[in-house]
């Protein structure tokens, strides 16, 4: 069911009308599975890709299932400009098959264990969440704990574990961490670290099938030890606290670097982004048994979550309107909620169908062919649809700047003061982050004030020969250099008036 769903989401998002383009861009989304983690991270990718691309979603655990299909999908898609996968298993078959082809790759633990080296036109989005999060978070459940235990059995479960190597001083612990050869020597590591372990650190790897983790549950709560996790799922099965990242967040981070690509850009500064949103849980019945008193702001935090979590659930359900409020709510008291912000555009998305992903696709094209007016006229109008629409209010600021920049290179390069005042001016309406404009202006003005009463006199003679017009671009122009000049602003107000008195008189 869940598959349908996404794949009729997919179906929809890309059928809509998109600008004309001899040919499509085509890039296959291959998924290891069909999971609710990596279902939420193809919401975010298919809302935030570009519509233009034809995006088929197929699951190999789908294709596992029919031998001739799943040696037949890379041939098939030959003609992919590249491909994305969401999982690690999707991930390791892409790369190892599709070697004459770039990898945008997702929802994967520790990327070096991929051999990227290898493959300088692979790049992507990891799901690791960095182990500071966890420690900072352990210290203020338990300021006293200090030292933190972790075994694993994998290369990839050894990559994910040795940023504690560098982080754990830094946040006030001491972390050790420890390759078993087999899961037959795990019970006898813990036996080891019994009496020593202030907490546990479940890493991400083939270690913990339901078997062993039921083991280090009973485990650490029977020696009051802290258990925390990464995956939310294992929560109510007897863990202390997870910290997870935001999935969706985590497909649109992926899409971001297929739309770079799309346009013929490179990934991005950073061959890997990690997430920037992430979600606390925590067991308190677990930890209670346990004998852990928790403090009153981390059970506020997990109560944050849930609340986030049940508008997310509600979007998924279709309670569109219902999912809206609550995350006008988290916005409300947290207007820079980054993951919030991106689940209330998706479901503005959802209630005005493709509209504003459309708008939004025609308004990067325009910017990256340099029509600005054009595609800030698209990023306002998706900003009317949905005033928190993270992208359009980023796209708006970039274009702006840019042409804020290309104001004040006109004035750098104006033929006299004034002109180079009114760019500088225009410069600044359109960006106020534009501080080479600003410093241009200054400088204008510190120049010329000292010249103010010769144009002042020029000015008031013009006006007392009633050469009106002329008087009037005079004080127009001191008011540039001076804009607090009382006198230029009463005799261009005065100027005015006689001015359109005369045109009247002149009509009759």
């Amino acid at each position: 069911m869940r598959r349908a769903v996404f794949l009729l989401l997919l179906t929809l998002l890309t059928s809509a009308i998109a600008p004309q383009k001899t040919t499509r861009k085509k890039a296959p989304v291959l998924v290891s599975s069909d999971t609710g983690i990596y279902a939420d991270a193809l919401t975010g990718l298919t809302s935030t890709l570009d519509l233009s691309v034809d995006a088929p979603v197929t699951y190999l655990d789908s294709l596992e299932e029919d031998e001739s299909r799943l040696s037949r999908y890379f041939t098939d898609h030959s003609d992919a400009d590249f491909f994305i996968t969401i999982g690690s298993r999707a991930t390791r078959l892409a790369l190892a098959e599709a070697k004459d082809k770039r990898v945008i790759f997702s929802m994967v633990n520790s990327p070096r264990a991929f051999g990227l080296a290898g493959r300088p036109d692979a790049c992507g989005v990891s799901m690791d969440v960095s182990l500071s999060e966890f420690f900072t978070t352990l210290k203020q459940i338990s300021p006293k704990a200090k030292n933190v235990y972790a075994f694993y059995t994998t290369e990839e479960g050894e990559f994910a574990a040795q940023e504690g190597d560098y982080l754990d001083f830094r946040n006030g612990v001491e972390f050790r961490r420890t390759k078993l050869t087999s899961k037959d020597d795990f019970a006898r590591a813990l036996e080891s670290i019994k009496g020593k372990a202030d907490a546990y650190y479940l890493v991400p790897d083939a270690l913990y099938d339901s078997e062993q983790f039921q083991i280090l549950s009973d485990f650490c709560k029977k020696n009051k030890i802290i258990l925390m996790t990464s995956f939310t799922s294992l929560m109510q099965a007897g863990a202390t606290f997870s910290i997870r990242p935001d999935y969706g967040r985590i497909g649109s981070l992926t899409a971001d670097m297929a739309n770079r690509v799309l346009s013929g850009r490179d990934c991005g500064e950073r061959r890997v982004v990690f997430p920037d949103q992430s979600f606390f849980s925590l067991n308190e019945s677990f930890a209670k048994e346990s004998g852990l008193e928790i403090p009153g702001p981390i059970k506020e935090r997990a109560s944050r979550t849930r609340l986030f979590l049940a508008g997310v659930n509600l979007m998924n359900e279709g309670k569109l309107k219902s999912a809206r409020i609550v995350f006008d709510s988290i916005l409300a008291r947290d207007p820079g909620n980054a993951s919030a912000a991106f689940y209330k555009s998706a479901i503005v998305e959802r209630m005005s169908g493709t509209q504003t992903r459309h708008i939004l696709d025609i308004a990067r094209r325009d910017y990256e062919q340099k029509n600005y007016e054009r595609a800030l006229a698209g990023y306002r109008q998706v900003i009317e649809i949905n005033p928190g629409n993270p992208e359009a209010r980023e796209g708006m600021r970039a274009t702006l700047l840019l042409v804020s920049e290309q104001s004040r290179i006109r004035g750098d390069g104006a033929a006299n003061p004034y002109d180079a005042a009114r760019q500088y001016m225009a410069a600044i309406k359109y960006s106020s982050e534009n501080l080479k404009a600003t410093q241009g202006l200054e400088r204008i003005r510190a120049q010329q004030k000292p010249q103010i009463p010769v144009y002042l006199q020029e000015g008031i003679g013009d006006y007392d020969q009633r050469e009106y017009d002329r008087a009037i671009q005079t004080f127009e122009n001191i008011l540039l250099i001076d804009p607090g000049n009382k006198q230029a602003q009463e005799y261009l107000r005065i100027s005015i008036k006689k001015r359109d008195a005369l045109r009247r008189l002149q009509a009759r």
